[in-house]
């Protein structure tokens, strides 16, 4: 479970702001595509909306959970990056026919 001092709005809002690359309100509520007077409220009610952090996952791939508890990574991976990322990393597993393993070896292998 996140510290909760990792999850209080200041942090949470902190995370948007580094996000986003934003230092003013002007500046991140032109990123989230909402009005100026939006940031204001969501800083008086001390809750960011879901929406900030769907548009930051949509426009920057931002982790939202990394938004919402400051744990895991800031930005996720597209799955197609991923997936090329795992085939560089080469295979370990020797290959031999089948007909030269024993069930004991490829059980072992497992």
């Amino acid at each position: 479970m996140p510290e909760p001092s990792l999850t209080s709005f200041e942090a949470q809002y902190e995370r948007v702001l580094e996000a986003a690359d934003c230092k003013t309100q002007i500046e991140l509520a032109a990123v989230l595509d909402v009005r100026q007077s939006s940031i204001s409220d969501a800083k008086r009610r001390k809750s960011i909306p879901a929406e900030w952090r769907v548009k930051l996952f949509e426009k920057r791939r931002v982790n939202p959970d990394w938004i919402r508890t400051g744990l895991g990574g800031k930005i996720l991976q597209a799955v197609d990056e991923a997936e090329r990322q795992r085939s560089i990393v080469p295979n370990s597993i020797e290959r031999r026919p089948a007909e030269e393993c024993t069930t004991d070896e490829l059980l072992a292998e497992i």
